[in-house]
């Protein structure tokens, strides 16, 4: 299962790599791809994953989450 996140506070690929990494440590996540252009991140995941523990990895890695598109 696939959703895209709204995230601010990337500037660069390396913000993009922080904030993947912190996603893709997130139990459930397979694969996290982050674009600092759309402020978005996709993730694909294994089991249904609730949206709090993908709003803390963001929040951890020094982004803000703004949702679920």
């Amino acid at each position: 299962m696939k959703c895209v996140l709204t995230v601010k506070g990337m500037m660069c690929p390396h913000c993009e790599a922080h904030c993947r990494q912190a996603l893709e440590k997130v139990d459930g996540v397979v694969s996290a791809q982050a674009d600092h252009k759309a402020c978005t991140v996709t993730v694909e995941c294994s089991k249904d994953v609730p949206e709090s523990q993908l709003q803390a990895a963001v929040k951890s890695a020094g982004y803000e989450y703004c949702g679920r598109k």
